[in-house]
């Protein structure tokens, strides 16, 4: 019969049990058959400590069948998340973000009885958790349109999740399995956020999500000004850096990923909006060759991009540019924000 032939019966290849695990075709007898490491009878090092696990899932039935009392509510909620956090340290997102999601909707039936500090927590160490492994699958996933959605969610989770007061205590204990990690106390919740979209915007990138680190880099730099605004303007002793270089280094990183998308406006108005000198020549100088290379220096030549105060600049780089690869150029003429026409080399689309 059908039941019988989907017991999967048999020790599968250790790879696809790995993959399996918390999917919904992963049946009783794969578990039976669950593979055994090289010392002797453990599990798999995929595979939590037996241990862990039944505990774990021993404190979450229970508090399934016994919620009524205010101790066993929080209890459930509790375990639920420490179970959620076992199944995204051994890789298991997709399990990890079904129970979130059981927890999502008892938590909005909780919230709308009753609203505490508990509450509230769990909420944020959800959307925490969930933004995480939303990431996680959408790094995997095939299909187009499934995975922009994923990280469009994703980025509204973690945003969710750093909007709340109780949030770096919701959140302290989850860097083992997500990475983010703050060392000593914040002063501030600015200084928390900034921390934590920081993080958040160096996750999306590593998985080449560039629309959401730039949106966190973007974030980021509010977070500066508000910490700023705190101090009435002055330095702030908890930073390891400057405020300029901070914001130097985070408009650096939206004028990559602006520029990485073709966005060549939001790329431009990242440089201008530098105030680190350095990094931000670096970056006119990036623009300039990328430009080049695409055979975008319409983009340059059409006025329709304001060189205020950087004409002199643009003129170097395409000089050094068009003397570099010896090729011949035209003379365009070009329009400033000053509407005086300047010429301008530029290397031919």
């Amino acid at each position: 019969s059908y039941q019988l032939s989907s017991l999967q019966l048999g020790i599968a290849d250790e790879l696809s049990l790995h993959r399996k695990l918390g999917s919904s075709d992963f049946t009783l007898a794969c578990l039976l058959d669950f593979p055994k490491s090289a010392e002797g009878d453990d599990l798999s090092p995929c595979f939590p400590s037996p241990t862990e696990v039944i505990n774990l899932v021993r404190r979450f039935s229970s508090s399934i069948m016994c919620r009524n009392s205010v101790d066993r509510v929080d209890s459930f909620l509790g375990s639920t998340i420490n179970l959620a956090a076992v199944l995204i340290r051994h890789g298991q997102y997709e399990a990890a973000q079904n129970l979130l999601g059981i927890l999502e909707t008892y938590l909005g039936y909780a919230r709308a009885s009753q609203t505490d500090q508990d509450t509230d927590i769990a909420c944020l160490a959800r959307l925490h958790l969930s933004g995480f492994c939303l990431l996680m699958l959408a790094h995997d996933e095939a299909n187009i349109v499934l995975r922009e959605s994923k990280v469009q969610e994703a980025i509204r989770c973690f945003f969710r999740a750093a909007s709340g007061q109780e949030a770096p205590k919701a959140l302290k204990k989850f860097s083992s399995e997500t990475g983010f990690q703050i060392s000593g106390e914040c002063r501030s919740i600015s200084l928390w956020r900034l921390h934590y979209y920081e993080w958040a915007m160096q996750i999306f990138e590593q998985n080449s999500m560039r629309e959401g680190a730039c949106q966190f880099a973007l974030a980021a730099l509010e977070q500066v000004d508000s910490i700023v605004d705190l101090d009435n303007g002055s330095e702030v002793e908890d930073l390891p850096e400057t405020t300029a270089m901070i914001k130097g280094r985070l408009w650096a990183n939206v004028f990559k990923y602006s520029l990485d998308l073709k966005n060549f406006r939001d790329a431009y108005c990242a440089i201008i909006s530098n105030p680190d000198d350095d990094s931000k020549y670096v970056c006119l100088r990036r623009f300039i060759i990328v430009l080049c290379e695409l055979g975008e220096t319409k983009v340059i030549c059409n006025g329709e991009i304001p060189f205020t105060g950087l004409v002199e600049k643009v003129e170097q780089e395409l000089f050094w540019k068009v003397g570099a690869y010896n090729y011949h150029f035209n003379h365009n003429i070009c329009l400033s924000s000053t509407d005086c026409h300047l010429f301008v080399f530029c290397l031919p689309g």
